[in-house]
């Protein structure tokens, strides 16, 4: 069995486990990773990391740091990259191509400075009030980080703990990410990478990665009391936990479960490549992403349909072979398959079963819960209108083919509460203004305002209470 030993990353220092020293272990794929257990001294350092050089910090210098770790990682050579696509697979559960694709498309876009700055400007309106204050109607506005942000990672998307800490950087807050179980190694490995660029950056000394059980609640309780911001990642259950946890005045952003979903008005004359289009959105990340669709509302000839979603489905197991998942995976699906033969419905599959396609019953919704791993629900629809009121909050994002549709649907959608609606074929490339579950980088700061002279072209207002008092200030 292969052994790895990661460390323990401590506001700028590297820390590991000591020879017989305490580790948690975790076994994936015949690999055993390794991490030192949180101490005293490692929680002292990470409490007491200084904010302020990073403040002082512009963000072209941050945007430049993010772009140099990018183009580290974008060398086939660089040794942790090579590392990580070996052991990142194995800690996932993910294959290598799938693997490959999320990690390289994040890092492309990370190694681009023009896209952080416009990040930025779209979220935050202006860069410029991260790094000074700035004339706004009566005030001089200026961005503060929130301080210490913890972010509680999950491990169904590896990425997502990249883009979670990159977001903290952006907003120059001290960043304290506590690993997810199931991938140890990921966010581990590239937080690693700050130390071959630049040891000594006010990034690195701000940056900290550990780990602890579910059930160690002295190491919750202590970095919750320190914390001045927290992003939660994972299921109800780790939602709950945390939000119930949080100190009054700490902001809270939550990225808890949601579903994905997809609204087609099918012609198979002008469907082009729509159904592979379709296939991608299924097979990115096995489904196991929030945006990724887990029922298709079809208008149009369904048979038709499935029968091209099928050939697209197989064409994408030679693309992004699915990952590797326990025997419970296979029996749910399975199962899932097998209650929907019994009940008469239609079902196509793979003989592998890397890929589940169940037609629903016109009336019927989906029933069991969902097994994931390339299944996905086809259930038909006379008109598009109609699926609307299948879709609430829990949908986070809707794909719509063609786009006419998303626009004949925005309102009633947004209405129901659907976060994001989306072009087919792109769901794991999201456009620039897009926040991920609505949720954009303003609340990961908190804003100070300086008041203006009041005889500096300020607004006044004709309130007879606020004239009087001017008149009476201003008076000789």
């Amino acid at each position: 069995m292969q052994h790895y030993e990661l460390p323990l990353i401590a506001a700028g220092r590297l820390i590991e486990a000591a020879d017989g020293g305490e580790r948690y272990v975790f076994y994936n794929d015949d690999v055993e990773f390794a991490i030192p257990r949180l101490d005293d001294l490692s929680f002292q350092a990470i409490r007491d990391a200084d904010g302020i050089p990073l403040r002082n910090c512009s963000v072209n210098d941050i945007i430049g740091f993010l772009s140099r770790i990018g183009k580290l990682w974008r060398d086939d050579d660089y040794p942790l990259r090579r590392l990580l696509l070996d052991l990142g697979p194995k800690a996932t559960g993910e294959s290598v191509d799938t693997y490959r694709h999320s990690l390289d498309l994040f890092i492309g876009l990370i190694s681009t400075k023009a896209y952080l700055g416009d990040i930025i400007d779209a979220e935050l309106r202006n860069r410029l009030y991260l790094d000074e204050w700035v004339p706004y109607h009566n005030v001089y506005l200026r961005a503060e980080p929130l301080g210490r942000l913890l972010h509680i990672i999950v491990g169904n998307v590896p990425v997502a703990s990249v883009y979670s800490l990159v977001r903290g950087i952006l907003t120059k807050n001290v960043n304290i990410a506590k690993l997810p179980s199931r991938d140890v190694v990921t966010l581990s490995l590239f937080a690693r990478s700050f130390f071959d660029l630049a040891p000594e950056h006010p990034i690195t000394k701000t940056t900290s990665v550990v780990y602890w059980d579910r059930n160690e609640d002295q190491w919750i309780d202590r970095f919750m009391d320190i914390a001045h911001g927290l992003c939660i990642w994972g299921g109800e259950k780790s939602v709950e936990i945390y939000k119930s946890k949080a100190r009054i005045g700490v902001e809270v952003i939550e990225y808890g479960p949601k579903l994905g979903a997809q609204i087609i008005r099918w012609n198979e004359a002008d469907a082009g490549n729509l159904p592979i289009r379709v296939a991608h959105d299924i097979a990115v990340f096995d489904q196991e992403a929030c945006f990724c669709p887990q029922i298709i509302y079809l208008e149009g000839n369904i048979d038709s349909f499935i029968e091209a979603l099928s050939e697209a489905l197989e064409r994408y197991t030679k693309i992004w072979p699915k990952g590797q998942y326990e025997v419970d995976h296979y029996a749910h699906m399975n199962y899932v398959k097998l209650a929907h033969l019994y009940k008469g419905g239609d079902v196509r599959a793979c003989e592998r079963l890397s890929w589940l396609i169940v037609k629903l019953p016109v009336g019927h919704d989906i029933a069991l819960e969902h097994p994931l791993g390339r299944t996905i629900y086809v259930r038909p629809v006379h008109d598009v209108r109609e699926c609307v009121q299948f879709l609430d909050c829990r949908n986070q994002t809707v794909g719509v083919d063609p786009i006419e549709v998303g626009h004949e649907l925005k309102d009633a959608l947004a209405e129901r509460g659907v976060q994001r609606i989306s072009n087919i074929g792109y769901v794991d490339i999201p456009r620039l203004g897009l926040g991920h579950d609505g949720k954009y980088l303003d609340r990961l700061v908190r804003w100070a305002a300086l008041e203006r002279e009041r005889d500096f072209n300020c607004k006044i207002y004709d309130v007879p209470y606020e004239e009087k008092l001017h008149n009476t200030l201003v008076a000789d």
